[in-house]
């Protein structure tokens, strides 16, 4: 008699010393009404441009509006704010100026100019640093602040109207620094750093989801050549027996992580087919403005979780390759990894690794991106709304689209729900936060800040199910960290 065992082992270790992991209950209270949610930063410290090009304020004294434009924002001064004491606003009126302030902290940072003169001095009357959001931000943005004089004072947030939305006081910090987390949520499109005195603007971490676009404003419907797809599903043929082949689901690939800096065009993933055990798709260029050398992609072959990674040389504009992944036993999902490796990536931000198993080639020296992905092996929209395939653009590269929302929470935030009698990992019932029923508590840990609770929508806390250490509901242990 022969048996077979197959075992989840996780590559890294479960036990955390001195105590056991989370407890179902927490032992320590949370804060009152958490409101974080999980980020990656992308940081902009002003030693580099949006390109990942050195910055050198001697010989670039003076920012342009479009120098950090890969991040989705511009950046502009209001020299003019104290008429007594007005500041100068370099060569267009408005520009930053670039100040190597010989901190180790601080680095280079951005002041408002105090004249027209070769030496970089923050402006003594104060002034304004405008940060204008030119595409969508997830949840909030990092400001830190070095060698605030006098007083301090504010940051604030305005909407599209220009309604004033948030206002954050800021307190002095001579020849040192001081950071503040700036809530995004509510159509922020401005955020607006005033100084009373001197001051200078050091580092923004900014918070976005890597993969986004946003849908038409006001719910006007698009023109007729935009992909984009209006706010409320428009009339379609109805659905064959499956979905996906005829009409297209964003909800069917979702972005777990990305390491590295530079997005493509849309998600480089397309569903073929999906039978609830496997799913095949397809995985073409979505990075058609940059040169790609290498591309691999990863993914499961069989149904106890064994993996294939395949690399291709010299890929095209039109390059496309078709696979087809198992799915877990326990939930119709699959795992698919994606690298590409390239001159057009960025080498001070694109620093992803590509793994031993897909036989990178030596010494490929090229900038690389990682991209993992969540492929659903069951259609996730449901039968009666399903988005057209976007007609093709006459322009080169292809949009991202998304779907719209069927509730808002209390913050705005897009909800989708459940469809197809899907419940996620963790329920609002058993683990409540905030004041939104749909939200949940989880535990998430991290190898720099430790194990940190979060209040998130109840959608994305199958999160946990990606991360062996985390659990739902709040934290034992705020910050406790697991030893190596």
């Amino acid at each position: 008699t022969v048996y077979k065992f197959t075992f989840s082992v996780p590559c890294q270790t479960e036990c955390i010393d001195p105590t056991a992991a989370p407890t179902s209950a927490p032992t320590s209270s949370p804060t009152s009404a958490p409101t974080d949610i999980i980020c990656e930063y992308d940081i902009i410290d002003f030693s580099i441009d949006g390109e990942g090009n050195a910055i050198d304020p001697a010989a670039t004294p003076y920012a342009l509006t479009t120098v950090y434009d890969d991040f989705g924002l511009a950046i502009e001064v209001d020299p003019d704010y104290n008429p007594n004491q007005s500041g100068y606003g370099g060569p267009q009126g408005f520009n930053p100026r670039f100040w190597a302030t010989g901190d180790p902290t601080a680095g280079t940072a951005m002041i408002i100019q105090e004249s027209n003169i070769a030496a970089a001095i923050p402006n003594g009357g104060g002034g304004r640093i405008i940060i204008t959001l030119e595409e969508a931000l997830d949840e909030d943005m990092q400001v830190t602040l070095f060698d605030v004089i006098g007083t301090g004072g504010t940051i604030e947030t305005f909407d599209s109207s220009s309604t004033l939305v948030a206002t954050l006081p800021i307190a002095a910090s001579p020849a040192g620094t001081s950071s503040y987390v700036v809530d995004l949520r509510g159509d922020v499109e401005q955020v607006v750093i005033t100084f009373v005195k001197e001051g200078a603007l050091a580092e923004l971490g900014i918070c976005r989801n890597k993969l986004f676009t946003k849908p038409p404003d006001g719910g006007s419907p698009p023109s007729s050549d935009t992909t984009v797809p209006t706010l409320m599903p428009t009339t379609s043929p109805a659905p064959s027996s499956n979905p996906t082949h005829d009409g297209y689901c964003p909800e069917d690939v979702k972005v777990l992580n990305v390491v590295g800096h530079t997005e493509p065009d849309e998600i480089p993933i397309k569903i073929v087919s999906q039978n609830a055990t496997t799913v095949t798709f397809d995985v073409f260029n979505a990075w058609t403005e940059r040169e790609i050398t290498y591309l691999y992609d990863e993914f499961h072959v069989d149904q106890v979780g064994s993996t294939d990674c395949y690399n291709y040389e010299n890929i095209t504009k039109s390059f496309v390759t078709r696979h087809t992944a198992y799915c877990f036993v326990s939930k119709p999902i699959t795992i698919v990894n994606i690298w590409v490796s390239g001159p057009g990536f960025v080498v001070t931000l694109d620093n992803a690794e590509v793994p031993e198993c897909c036989d990178p080639p030596e010494g490929d020296a090229h900038p690389k991106v990682q991209y993992t992905f969540l492929v659903w092996c069951k259609p996730q929209c449901p039968d009666d709304y399903i988005v057209p395939k976007p007609a093709p653009s006459s322009t080169p590269g292809r949009q991202l689209h998304s779907v719209p929302a069927s509730t808002t929470n209390s913050h705005n935030e897009k909800v989708v729900e459940p469809v197809h009698g899907h419940k996620h990992s963790c329920e609002p019932a058993e683990h409540p936060c905030g004041d939104d029923a749909n939200f949940v508590h989880i535990c998430h840990y991290s190898s720099k800040l430790g194990f940190q609770t979060f209040c998130v929508p109840e959608s994305d806390s199958d999160v946990v199910g990606y991360y062996p250490r985390d659990s739902c509901g709040p934290c034992a242990q705020e910050g406790f960290k697991v030893m190596k």
